[in-house]
């Protein structure tokens, strides 16, 4: 028997509402992270400051084509390839 007749036990109530909390912010994330890859961006979408929203708290610069930010922030956002990495890919061009 999974369950007593007087209904499931508290701990375990607490552990499912947990792991379905879990669940529905990882889909949140994978659902934000399938929509940014189909979205173009025309200004950069660095969050500069208190997260707000609306588009104030962005820093709004101008990107390159597809880019979600203006060079200053994708240095910041993007890390460089590891020296190694970077001569393999230079190779393999």
């Amino acid at each position: 028997m999974l369950f007593d007749t007087d209904g499931p036990e508290p701990e375990l109530v607490a552990s499912f509402q947990q792991t379905a909390e879990v669940l529905q912010k990882q889909n949140a994330v994978f659902m934000l992270r399938a929509q940014s890859k189909h979205t173009r961006f025309k200004s950069c979408q660095y969050i500069a400051g208190e997260p707000s929203t609306d588009d104030s708290c962005k820093c709004g610069a101008p990107t390159d084509e597809g880019g979600i930010y203006c060079d200053q922030h994708h240095g910041l956002c993007i890390p460089k390839p590891a020296p190694e990495k970077q001569e393999a890919l230079a190779e393999a061009a």
